[in-house]
């Protein structure tokens, strides 16, 4: 499993946004588990559903929500 830094719609998603998978393009329903990294910064792994890619995403918490 990588953190996907080379599709930029992916680099550091909104929050609470879910998505496509980027082997399949299917859409994913939830993280299989999340990271927290301090200051609002998570990471989220997925596995795909359809066709079991598994990856990661950046997300980074508002700050107003932090």
């Amino acid at each position: 499993m990588r953190l996907q830094t080379d599709v930029p719609a992916l680099t550091l998603m909104p929050f609470f946004q879910r998505p496509a998978c980027p082997h399949c393009g299917e859409a994913t329903f939830a993280a299989t588990a999340t990271e927290y990294f301090g200051k609002g910064r998570f990471h989220n792994s997925w596995s795909c559903e359809s066709c079991s890619h598994e990856f990661q995403t950046a997300v980074e918490m508002p700050s107003h929500l932090r």
